[in-house]
């Protein structure tokens, strides 16, 4: 195994062979006729290889071998597993011989040593527990279990008082609670408290099953047990041919190399190091950093954990200098960013690369994973405004700002960090503890750029609609004015001869017919271009989806992939229909209104001469003809007014729909936000906390009720608004409703007519 320092593994510590007694199933003896050495080993090798395949097909990466009292299985896995090392597929597993022992004080324990410990080594360490030497390796079954003459908490002595196994192994006691021979049981306190041992094994449970008296104990909690915590694993106590429990129990646990001592450090530091479900792995991570050119720091291929890394050495050994060279390699070195307050070392870090990376061989390249694709970052001091990305074959140059939108990252030195426990620092340290969710954070705030725009583009669209509406009243008003004038001057003049009266009563109808075909062949026309649009963006996005599905080969995707293609044949087909229609429509309407001019021109030459001649009132005549213009002219502008009107409209419920899920996005941000801070206290195992403060930064909500009342021309009030927002247990929600009702007055102020003075009611601006 490729190893790079610690992480967790998937263990299995409790494993038997199919030489335990208690067996279940077939044993790979049980096919021969001929009990040979040679033999035995033969099926038991084979039974090592699917055993091993199985461990791998099940993600375990880590067992330990406890047959009772004696270790023969084990040998063979463990030899399948060395002789995997020097080939092309090594073998990604770890096995630990083991074995588990019974005491003289009826308890059970098992017993781990270091994986690379030699058999002869292994022998010694029965021969020293007096077990029997001869475990008669051919047969089927192992030795039978007798207990030892020891008891249970004299096992680490005698062990570790042979120089060759001295911090070799470990001993875990059985502490399952109501378990075969465990030490957790009454009148066992004593026992337990002496007992030198760090950590304990539970046989096919967890602890959240046990009750909480059991818990306590073995969390250090009764002091008459222990004032010490115990690491705990879980194990499967798998000893069947179908492996069905192997793997059944696991303990994630972190270990750093295949020792006693990596399991002991884990029982020492339980709450960071086990686990029983499988930990979640860092989506993103340093893979290994490579150095050419540096004065003082040159690194051939430094390989770098997934999880924590440390880089310790004495004062001017390159710790700060290494990590200076791989955020210049990902375009966050002091020569990328500016300086800031929070960073003391900006100068001596900008220097440092300026004067210790060669400047024609200074060269870093920084290998990163993320989601598993491996990126590889080189940059080169000669072109310090390139960077050159790998992903697998493909090559790209980017700048060092195109790298740092790529990868979100969060960068510290050392003298930023000290800063972090200011209480002025709070924004830096809450961008600290959301940067795990940072890609969802800037999705969340590019989201709500978009809302914010569309909002002020709706409300600019409302204020538009309020400006109709006002005009809709003042066109309605002046077309009332005209005929009343109208009305009125007729009535002033002679009576008309019979002829002429018939002329002048047709006016009107004249008028408004010519007026409505005008506007029925604009709609027309103006409906052809707006559909044809339409259908031919859709038409458009379609196809380009259609075009992308056609490599797919899954059912449902193909089932999409051919209603697509129909659904776009009946568009191109219901767009052909639609134009055709209105083609034929178009072509009706050129053909009525050119028979409709001449007449309409006819009547206009007699009406006008009849108003000449009536009575003689030419000037009186004169006036009804323009006010019979203005007329005309006033109610083509109330139609076009109507018309914007109608299209405005539906800008109040987008701008709710919209405003809803600005509040409610808003609302989610926070929530996430706590949901970060939240976990703190688990990432630190306890040592930290935090918690989101219930005040908002009203900083932006202030600067807009400033504008609000300079505007409004308001002096007082402000101050007792802004508390008023504060101190609701939903500032963002108390804001928001006075946005609404700001909305409000402001169409009442736009639209306002004579017969409507009264201010409309707002319950939070009195």
């Amino acid at each position: 195994m490729t190893y790079i320092g610690a992480r967790f593994l998937q263990t299995d510590f409790q494993v038997h062979s199919p030489r335990d007694r208690n067996w279940e199933g077939a044993r790979p003896e049980d096919t021969l006729t001929d009990v040979t050495n040679e033999n035995v080993n033969s099926v038991r090798a084979d039974w090592a290889r699917d055993f091993i395949n199985t461990c791998i097909d099940r993600g375990i990466q880590a067992v330990a071998f406890t047959d009772h009292h004696e270790g023969i299985y084990q040998w063979h896995v463990i030899d399948r597993v060395k002789e995997s090392k020097d080939t092309d597929t090594p073998i990604d597993l770890w096995v630990f011989p083991a074995m588990e022992l019974t005491t003289m004080d009826s308890a059970q324990a098992i017993i781990i040593f270091d994986a690379d410990i030699t058999r002869q080594l292994f022998e010694k360490a029965r021969n020293i527990l007096s077990l029997p030497a001869d475990c008669n390796s051919l047969a089927k079954q192992g030795i039978a279990v007798e207990l030892l003459k020891y008891n249970i908490a004299d096992l680490q002595g005698r062990l570790q008082a042979d120089d060759e196994l001295k911090d070799r192994f470990i001993i875990l006691p059985n502490v399952t609670p109501k378990g075969h021979k465990t030490v957790l049981r009454q009148g066992f306190h004593k026992r337990f408290h002496d007992m030198p041992y760090v950590g304990g094994y539970l046989d096919k449970c967890y602890p959240d099953d046990l009750d909480a008296g059991d818990k306590r104990i073995l969390e250090g909690e009764i002091p008459a047990w222990t004032s010490e915590k115990r690491g705990v694993i879980c194990t499967s106590d798998s000893r069947n041919a179908d492996y069905d429990r192997l793997g059944s129990y696991s303990t994630w646990i972190k270990l750093a190399e295949p020792t006693a001592e990596s399991i002991r450090q884990a029982m020492l530091a339980a709450d960071s190091r086990i686990r029983y479900e499988e930990p979640d792995e860092p989506d993103s991570f340093i893979k290994s950093v490579a150095i050419e050119g540096g004065e003082f720091l040159s690194v051939e291929n430094l390989r770098l954990s997934p999880q924590l890394n440390s880089v310790i050495g004495g004062r001017g050994a390159g710790k700060s200098t290494l990590l200076e060279y791989i955020r210049f390699a990902l375009g966050r070195s002091a020569i990328d960013l500016e300086s800031s307050d929070w960073d003391p070392t900006y100068e001596r870090r900008k220097t440092l690369i300026e004067q210790s990376l060669d400047s024609e061989t200074g060269k870093i390249r920084v290998e990163v994973s993320l989601n598993d694709a491996v990126m590889c970052f080189e940059r080169k001091r000669a072109s310090l405004n390139q960077i050159k990305l790998k992903i697998g074959d493909t090559e790209r140059v980017h700048s060092p700002s195109e790298v740092r939108d790529l990868l979100h990252l969060q960068t510290y030195s050392q003298g930023e960090l000290s800063h972090l426990g200011r209480e002025s620092a709070e924004k830096r340290l809450l961008e600290l503890i959301t940067d795990p969710k940072r890609e969802t954070f800037d999705r969340m705030s590019e989201e709500l750029n978009q809302l914010a725009n569309d909002l002020i583009r709706q409300l600019n669209c409302q204020q538009e609609l309020w400006t109709h509406e006002r005009r809709l009243r003042q066109h309605d008003a002046e077309i009332e004015m005209t005929l009343a004038r109208i009305a009125s001057l007729k009535q002033a003049m002679d009576e008309a001869p019979e002829q002429a009266q018939a002329i002048l009563e047709k006016q009107t109808e004249y008028s408004k017919t010519d007026r409505f075909l005008d506007q029925l062949s604009e709609a027309v026309s103006h409906s052809s271009g707006t559909i044809a649009t339409a259908i031919d963006s859709s038409l458009t996005s379609l196809q380009e989806k259609i075009d992308f599905g056609e490599g797919i080969t899954l059912t449902d995707g193909q089932s999409a992939h051919v209603a697509a293609i129909e659904a776009t044949q009946q568009l191109s087909e219901l767009r052909a229909t639609a134009l055709n229609y209105l083609t034929n429509l178009s072509q009706t309407l050129d053909q009525i209104v050119g028979e409709w001019k001449p007449k309409k021109q006819s009547h206009d030459e007699e009406y006008k001469t009849i108003m000449q001649r009536v009575s003689g009132k030419k000037e009186k005549a004169d006036l009804v003809l323009r006010l019979e213009a203005e007329l005309e002219q006033h109610q083509n502008e109330r139609e076009d007014t109507l018309t914007a009107i109608a299209s405005l409209t539906g800008s109040i419920k987008i701008f709710e729909q919209k405003a809803e899920s600005y509040r409610q996005l808003q609302l989610d941000k926070i929530n996430l936000t706590a949901e970060s801070l939240s976990a703190i206290e688990e990432y630190s195992g306890g040592l930290a906390r935090a918690e989101l403060a219930q005040t908002v930064d009203l900083s932006a909500i202030n600067e807009a009720i400033d504008i609000l009342c300079e505007k409004a021309n308001i002096r007082t009030g402000k101050d007792e608004l802004v508390a008023q927002i504060q101190k609701n247990e939903s500032p963002l929600l108390e804001w928001w409703a006075i946005i609404g009702e700001t909305i409000k007055l402001l169409r009442w102020k736009d639209t306002q007519s004579e017969a409507d003075k009264d201010l409309p009611h707002t319950q939070k601006l009195q």
